[in-house]
């Protein structure tokens, strides 16, 4: 039964109820905890990110925020730390909750899962293009038809005077363009099909 240290109402009721289940199953709790990001002081970039995820004002009141901290990479100290101050588990319960969570994490940490290759289709009507070439060659008209001079993307960066393709970090791969291509294809929906 999972159990976590977050300051919330529904939390605290949610943990006495997986408390009360792990003793009357006779299973132990697990200590876990919602982790968005890895490290505590990541807390502002993470609110940063979502406010622009959501498309938000970051002085409106009412835009998206976690209503809690601590939804970092915790130690085991935070963990115990946190449970103590949340006031719901007793000691034993806090000792077995966090060696459940080391005991599963023991019996994972050599399990792996093969890294395969991408397979993504093609684009129809484009069947005959170089991903590569189309998504850059489309991407240059356009933005020189908007008039911009010089211009970054996720995935390369255009000089407009020379007009020099350069890769950024060696992420020039047929599987990334296709990706990107595929993503913009409902907002290129026009330009691409002409």
């Amino acid at each position: 039964m999972e159990v976590m240290p977050h300051f919330l109402a529904t939390q605290k009721e949610i943990n006495k109820l997986c408390i009360y289940y792990a003793d009357q199953w006779d299973i132990p709790p697990v200590g876990t905890n919602d982790c968005h990001y890895v490290n505590e002081d990541d807390a502002k970039t993470q609110e940063v990110l979502l406010a622009m995820q959501t498309k938000a004002k970051w002085n409106d009141k009412d835009r998206f925020r976690f209503p809690i901290t601590g939804l970092h990479l915790r130690s085991k100290q935070e963990m115990n730390d946190s449970f103590i101050r949340q006031d719901v588990l007793s000691r034993k319960e806090i000792d077995e909750a966090i060696e459940a969570t080391i005991e599963i994490a023991e019996k994972c940490k050599d399990f792996s899962i093969k890294k395969q290759s991408i397979y993504l289709p093609n684009v129809p009507g484009l069947e005959k293009e170089n991903p590569d070439e189309f998504i850059y060659n489309y991407a240059l008209k356009r933005l020189k038809e908007l008039g911009i001079k010089s211009f970054n993307f996720l995935f390369l960066s255009v000089d407009h005077n020379n007009e020099e393709f350069i890769e950024l970090e060696g992420n020039k791969k047929r599987v990334f363009f296709n990706y990107n291509l595929i993503k913009f294809l409902d907002d290129l929906k026009g330009d691409c099909y002409a």
